[in-house]
């Protein structure tokens, strides 16, 4: 038989069409249909209290698979986390969507098996979304999915579980099954799941892993150089201290300057990673702020709102946007207040915190340097340059690419011809990767104006970006 992570890797394999096909129907962004995904593996492997060796095995793997960024990753863990209660009514869109239901129900068939036992939760849990599902369409697309699973498995698992389930289909368990009642949509009335919620387990992310994100970014070469050189000196500052030999005092904080636009933010990401999986953070996540976060307008709450913010941060990285806007020449200004509560913060915490500044680089030159504090502990720099016309046109064809847009070459040409227009004649507020995500936005307004005027529109009319639309 085929091995368990095949089978699963069977069931997703046109998940990515489907995903795209919803976006392209609802605008979304796809993160409810993923939460949606891992929630489905989730319920799976512990609905019957017991996490089975193999089963541990499928958050890690679909984690893998679609190499989602650690942030993404720990809103999708975070949302399942503080669910209440497991209902029915959590697979909003694999109700509404058919594809996606079949991906849901064939995903829950499987692990549901693969321990090579159908608790009775398990029972209930598989018919309860089935009928939930499939309520409308308990027939054609529902045999289809089983002759895909039997073909699959060589009918190992879909008959033990069709025979199960045939055993039981009069017990109690599947009593007053009429989900227009919100007893019985509920998991946890029909399955007891919160007796045994466990924690989800973190993906085993590698810091090659990490590293090959940073790698795929489009241009700055500059900034991968030096994260690189970062790195390689974490790295050997761990092994000295693992031969007991004297570390360096290593200082995590970091300055990033450059235009709006240049990818900061998203490296600061991949660098928390980074940390954490060094062992310098424990949880390695990024709390984004700027001087509105930090400053009050009132005596004294300064520091405390200061203080609260980093408390969020701790174990992980505090992300300051614009921060030379909390200096001033002024001696009323609160920012000043921020600057010194965060210097005697990042002591008293200097092994549970790092703090990334960042700005255009004239003004942060002057922040840095006007506070003694400050200036002793972020001394290292990685400045991010503007983007060449080529690689915003990269980074465009990239966002046309993820959405499930295709560019005709007419069109591409003028694209091109637009953003080297742009390039030549940005000063420093100019929006780098953001103004391409404008122009992108802005092409499809225009391309929806030329659509609504069509009638019967096909697949293609949909996906395709023509030369007036640019």
């Amino acid at each position: 038989m085929t091995s368990s992570l095949g089978l699963i890797e069977f069931c997703i394999k046109d998940y990515n069409h489907v995903k795209n096909k919803v976006i392209q129907e609802t605008g979304t962004n796809g993160f409810e249909m993923d939460y949606e995904l891992v929630l489905l593996i989730y319920i799976s492997t512990h609905i019957d209290g017991v996490n089975h060796e193999e089963e541990a095995k499928y958050l890690d793997y679909i984690f893998r698979y679609f190499r989602w960024d650690m942030g993404y990753t720990n809103g999708i863990l975070k949302k399942i986390r503080d669910q209440s209660k497991y209902d029915l009514d959590n697979f909003k869109y694999g109700k509404k969507y058919i594809e996606f239901a079949s991906i849901l129900y064939k995903l829950a068939y499987i692990i549901a098996r693969i321990d090579g036992f159908l608790h009775p939760d398990e029972k209930a849990y598989i018919l309860n979304l089935k009928n939930y599902l499939f309520r409308t369409d308990l027939h054609g697309t529902l045999k289809r999915i089983e002759n895909e699973i039997s073909e699959i498995s060589k009918g190992t698992i879909i008959e033990i579980v069709d025979n199960e389930l045939k055993k039981h289909e009069n017990d109690k368990l599947y009593e007053n099954n009429n989900h227009s009642s919100n007893k019985n949509d509920s998991f946890i009335e029909n399955n007891k799941i919160h007796e045994d919620k466990k924690e989800v387990p973190e993906p085993q992310i590698t810091l090659e892993d990490i590293l090959g994100k940073l790698n795929e970014l489009i241009g700055i070469q500059e900034v991968k150089l030096e994260v690189n050189k970062l790195v390689s000196f974490l790295k050997i500052q761990k092994e000295r201290e693992k031969q007991n030999l004297p570390v360096n005092n290593i200082s995590l904080h970091l300055v990033f300057t450059g235009n709006p636009g240049t990818g900061k933010t998203t490296v600061a990401r991949i660098i928390a990673e980074i940390y954490k999986v060094l062992g310098f953070m424990k949880k390695g996540h990024l709390v984004e702020t700027d001087r509105s976060g930090l400053v009050s307008n009132h005596i004294g709450e300064t520091a405390i709102k200061t203080r609260e913010v980093v408390e969020k941060a701790l174990d992980g990285i505090l992300f300051i946007d614009e921060a030379y806007s909390l200096a001033s020449e002024s001696k009323s200004d609160f920012g000043i207040e921020a600057i010194n509560t965060l210097v005697k913060l990042m002591e008293d915490h200097r092994d549970k915190i790092a703090i990334i500044v960042a700005g255009y680089i004239d003004e942060m030159d002057d922040f840095i340097n006007q506070n003694p504090g400050l200036r002793s502990r972020f001394t290292t720099k990685i400045d991010f340059p503007d983007y060449s016309t080529q690689d915003l046109f990269e980074i465009f064809k990239m966002i046309c690419k993820k959405n499930g847009y295709i560019v005709e070459q007419k069109a591409e040409d003028n694209v091109l011809h637009t953003i080297n227009t742009e390039v030549n004649r940005r000063d420093k507020s100019f929006g780098n990767g953001r103004y391409v995500r404008n122009l992108f936005e802005n092409i499809l307004r225009k391309q929806a104006l030329r659509l609504v005027q069509l009638s019967n529109l096909t697949r293609d009319d949909l996906i395709v970006i023509k030369e007036e639309d640019i």
